[in-house]
């Protein structure tokens, strides 16, 4: 048996050093795109969970005439989904109410009952100064405008 590795083909230390190093150079030029990409979905799924609560809230209203209120208020990180005697919590992730720097007990209503306003608004703020404004009209479904987006 020899041990001898003259004419076996392979990579030197070096060769794969210089390999190991650009595949960090690589990876560290992207990642803070996935960091964005990760906040933006958040954002997306939470914005998603408030346009199916607005669409719940006033289909269940209009059948049953009770008042349903989304409630978000400034500084947390969830809104509270209002009906009746029930109250559910949901996440706000990566969202905050615009205008919280000003007062810390600003809170912003949407209901839907008997005295349904003909258009509602809440507006929030996401990473990369992007402005979230969630329209809830009589009539129309739900829908929300962004402002800032940085692609």
């Amino acid at each position: 048996m020899s041990w001898s590795t003259k004419g076996e083909a392979g990579f030197t230390l070096l060769e794969t050093a210089a390999v190991l190093l650009l595949v960090v150079l690589l990876a560290s030029l992207i990642f803070p795109h996935f960091d964005l990409a990760y906040c933006k979905w958040q954002e997306n799924t939470a914005l998603l969970q408030i346009l199916r609560d607005l669409k719940e809230a006033e289909s269940e209203a209009a059948g049953t005439g009770r008042e349903i209120r989304l409630v978000f208020h400034s500084g947390r990180p969830y809104y509270l989904l209002e009906m009746g005697g029930e109250v559910l919590r949901r996440p706000l992730p990566g969202l905050s109410l615009a205008g919280e720097e000003e007062a810390e007990d600003e809170k912003t209503v949407i209901k839907f009952g008997k005295e349904t306003p003909e258009e509602q608004m809440v507006v929030l703020l996401g990473a990369g100064d992007r402005v979230y404004r969630v329209l809830a009209a009589k009539g129309r479904p739900p829908e929300v405008l962004v402002d800032g987006e940085d692609g």
